[in-house]
């Protein structure tokens, strides 16, 4: 029986196009219940089903509804029986992965590492790298578990990535010598200077040929060698070299896309600060970055969004199409939609309220999910109650529009982004590097924030852009020469705290009234999102996280940390 189910797995893995994950599963899915041995078969269907995630060293597989810990311990023990047999290197190393995950045994470790690189040989494809990347990246991962006993195997996938980096020899057109480099950073293997001169090469090539995403990648990398040796010139010739990178990519695109150029010189600025001696260049950078804002705003027109999601999920695929990751997020975080106006808001609320006077007669009350009451909007009476109800119509006119905006272009959009690009956690902290809007020492915190926000984890994103919001915005008050610490009455500093900041005259000439207003909302109105609370006091529940409004949330903080500039032209001339 064992060799007819054997026989029967290679002979589904042999039906897919090619050996690889996502068609192999595909075959699996075709089993039905009539089929012989079918429980045996969708076990194996099962596991490879499993997605691989090298960003998550303890939890490498998981599905949306279904992880490793859920799968059955008879599985597992009829997976032990047949997976040696397996002539698929693909299904092989999934299995034994799963294996050595589950018991824990090194020799099933081995056979997974092994049948991963022998699977990256047949997927190599230089056009095509994620593929063969991720098997060669998890094989590394494995390997490096036993590598204070015994370095054979870490030491076999090492001679792998070299040799992948020599024939490559800087001519691959994408990105796989860059991501096997920065398996060599991250491990700190191969020779540093050697691998420095390689990079500073497919940087200077790329440079000059125009492609400018390859040359910013290897000029990072020039960086993180020049790091490894502890040369502090070579690092300076370095960053010198990836801010002009990013200032020659924000030129050439200057005429065609405002919005994305003045993106790659706010960066050019920013890294130009690190430099000794870089203030007259910077400056220069810092007089084209000026005006590229001012073309910015003009090119963020106001976008209606259409009442008809369907139609506007149809847009936001369009424009998305084609782009690569910088371009997608930009796109969009400031091309398909932008934060209400709240001045359009109070003119619709002051209309609403003319048309229908009666329906603030008798105020409202607001309660929590445990019948708790949060806020009460009283019933009209004189001006100030007036403008308490005019606030609690604005608000929810607002929520309005962020649950379009997020059904229409920013779930779709991230879902499409997701699918369709590459992305890692460490693309999201080349993001928040050399950012105006991060304090230092805070961009892997906002790197991880935002990337698990990307992927669907709104749990984790949540928890850590809140908190983290608030004290960026204090930062980026105090670097416009805000106070934002003072001393109470028992002789202890306190930080300015959220509502103050909102409410800052400073804050309103930066971030404008709308970006406030939305902030205020989401973070401190207790009518609506609240979160800033909620999340302090741990009040929430697993259902808050699934709140259209937690997704809108996600999107706003990309947007400030994407292109820290604000849609007021007054405020980029001054």
């Amino acid at each position: 029986m064992e060799k007819e189910i054997i026989s029967k797995i290679n002979e589904l893995v042999k039906k897919s196009e090619k050996e690889e994950y996502d068609t192999i599963v595909n075959s699996f899915k075709t089993i039905n219940d009539e089929c012989e041995y079918s429980d045996e078969l969708k076990i194996i269907g099962l596991a490879l089903s499993l997605y691989l995630n090298n960003d998550d060293i303890n939890h490498p597989f998981a599905a949306y509804n279904f992880s490793l810990d859920d799968f059955p311990d008879e599985g597992i023990h009829f997976i032990e029986e047949v997976f040696e047999n397996i002539e698929s290197d693909e299904v092989k190393a999934r299995l034994a992965d799963i294996l050595w995950l589950k018991k824990r045994k090194i020799e099933y470790a081995e056979i997974a590492i092994y049948s991963y690189i022998s699977q990256a040989k047949k997927l190599e494809d230089f056009n095509n790298w994620v593929s063969t990347y991720i098997r060669i990246e998890r094989a590394l991962i494995l390997s490096s578990f036993f590598k204070r006993k015994d370095d054979t195997l870490f030491n076999f996938v090492i001679a792998h990535i070299e040799d992948v980096l020599k024939r490559a020899n800087g001519s691959d057109p994408l990105f796989l010598s860059a991501n096997l480099m920065r398996l060599l950073i991250r491990f700190k293997q191969g020779d540093f200077n050697k691998y420095y001169e390689d990079s500073k090469k497919i940087a200077e090539a790329s440079l000059n040929s125009g492609n400018y995403d390859k040359a910013k990648e290897h000029y990072l990398i020039c960086i993180d060698f020049a790091n490894l040796l502890g040369d502090k010139l070579l690092i300076q010739k370095s960053t010198i070299n990836q801010a002009e990178c990013y200032a020659t990519s924000a030129i050439s695109i200057a005429t065609i896309d405002s919005i994305l150029a003045a993106h790659w010189m706010q960066q050019a600025v920013e890294t130009y600060k690190q430099v000794k001696g870089g203030k007259e260049r910077k400056d220069e950078l810092y007089t084209l970055l000026i005006e590229y804002q001012k073309n910015s705003v003009n090119q963020m027109k106001e976008i209606l969004v259409p009442f008809d999601v369907s139609e506007q999920i149809n847009h936001t695929i369009d424009v998305l199409e084609g782009k690569n990751l910088i371009e997608s997020l930009i796109a969009l975080t400031y091309k398909i939609i932008k934060p209400p106006s709240y001045e359009r808001l109070e003119k619709n609320a002051k209309n609403y309220m003319s048309k229908f006077v009666f329906t603030h007669l008798m105020g409202s009350t607001y309660l929590d999910k445990e019948g708790k009451v949060i806020a009460k909007t009283p019933a009209n009476s004189n001006d100030d109650e007036n403008e308490k109800i005019l606030w609690s119509e604005i608000v929810r006119l607002s929520s309005i529009e962020h649950l379009i905006m997020r059904e229409g272009a920013i779930k779709p959009g991230r879902e499409y982004i997701l699918t369709n690009v590459y992305i890692t956690e460490y693309d999201f902290l080349k993001v928040c590097l050399n950012n105006p809007f991060i304090q230092k020492g805070q961009e892997l915190l906002f790197a991880k924030g935002l990337y698990a926000g990307f992927i669907g984890d709104f749990i984790v994103s949540t928890q850590l852009l809140v908190p983290l919001l608030e004290n960026s915005l204090r930062y980026v008050l105090s670097n416009y020469g805000v106070n934002v610490s003072s001393i109470n009455n028992y002789g202890v500093q306190e930080e300015m705290r959220l509502p103050s900041i909102l409410e800052h005259e400073k804050s309103k000439e930066i971030f404008g009234k709308d970006l406030l207003n939305d902030l205020k909302i989401l973070l401190i109105e207790r009518r609506y999102g609240n979160l800033r609370n909620v999340v302090a006091h741990g009040l929430t529940t697993t259902e808050t996280y699934f709140q259209y409004y937690i997704e809108y949330f996600w999107w706003l903080i990309l947007r400030l940390c994407l292109f820290s500039i604000f849609d007021k032209t007054e405020v980029l001339e001054s």
